[in-house]
């Protein structure tokens, strides 16, 4: 798993719950990131934005089909 810079990791471990900040990528590794305690290390989840779309011009009614 390769870690990028910037990216924060939290232990998945409840009792452990240490979190790192990445701040030298590493090479490509075979297995995933550990915690010194031993439970793997994940990503916390981000909850993608909500994009707004503005157009100049207002949408066309779909045509009917017959």
């Amino acid at each position: 798993m390769m870690m990028r810079k910037g990216h924060r990791y939290r232990c998945q471990n409840p009792e452990c719950g240490a979190e790192i900040e990445v701040t030298k990528e590493s090479i490509e590794g075979d297995y995933p990131a550990r915690c010194c305690c031993g439970a793997p290390l994940k990503r916390p989840y981000a909850r993608p934005a909500m994009k707004v779309r503005t157009v100049n011009t207002p949408r066309q009614p779909l045509s009917q089909k017959a």
